[in-house]
């Protein structure tokens, strides 16, 4: 994963943050904005995979 800004930033993050996980194919994003918080975009065949794993409930948006 390739970091935009040092680990050192004392403020990384706290207006907006993003990852970017890739795997075999399988790619989902994570964002931080302030307003939002944390979404996770992804397939949504992978998101409801990961949610039956590890048990978590998933809040399901189209884009407009």
């Amino acid at each position: 994963m390739k970091s935009e800004y040092s680990k050192l930033a004392f403020d990384k993050g706290i207006d907006f943050d993003n990852y970017i996980l890739e795997k075999k194919g399988v790619r989902l994003e994570f964002e931080w904005t302030n307003w939002l918080e944390w979404e996770i975009f992804g397939s949504i065949e992978t998101l409801q995979e990961l949610s039956e794993k590890y048990d978590f409930q998933l809040s399901l948006e189209e884009d407009s």
